[in-house]
């Protein structure tokens, strides 16, 4: 549905979900991207361009309006802009890891760009040791449990006990 106000111009009202926020939006959407496996929306709301991870919009209505896009509207730009801003106004926390070299490509995919660099995927070593922005301590806790055994966060120490009390939880049910 959200592809289809794209592809027609119109205007959508969501409702977008994030944490423990929910509100209703109106928007101007302009145009889909998919990066690092995850959809996002960029899209016109109150005069400026906004970008919505797609999962989060957990309903969405077309509107009988047809969307206002700016006259200088370029997609690849501004994605670029939304895609760097996100990334470096959005790293809260340094994590520290020991991860087995094979997992290097799994991680490098789930970080922010603005750490990938400091995944070196040509290391052959079994284990290995880096320091990895994460946007949120939930969104690193998430990233390393789907990592499972071959990952150990070595600080911060409250990431560290949060990971511990999760594996832990989910031991315990098996």
């Amino acid at each position: 549905m959200l592809s289809e106000a794209v592809w027609h111009d119109q205007r959508i009202r969501a409702t977008h979900t994030r944490d423990t926020t929910t509100a209703e939006r109106t928007l101007d959407p302009l145009g889909l991207v998919l990066a690092a496996g995850e959809w996002y929306l960029v899209a016109h709301r109150h005069e400026s361009l906004r970008t919505y991870r797609v999962s989060r919009l957990t309903h969405v209505e077309i509107l009988q309006e047809p969307v206002r896009r700016p006259p200088t509207f370029n997609l690849a730009e501004s994605w670029a802009q939304a895609r760097h801003d996100l990334e470096t106004r959005h790293t809260v926390i340094d994590v520290t890891l020991r991860i087995a070299g094979a997992a290097l490509p799994r991680l490098r995919r789930v970080i922010a760009v603005t750490g990938q660099e400091q995944v070196e995927l040509t290391d052959t070593s079994e284990w290995v040791t880096v320091i990895v922005p994460f946007e949120t301590e939930s969104w690193a806790t998430t990233t390393m449990l789907g990592l499972g055994s071959q990952v150990e966060v070595i600080a911060p120490a409250s990431l560290r006990a949060r990971m511990a009390t999760e594996t832990k939880a989910a031991a315990a049910r098996y």
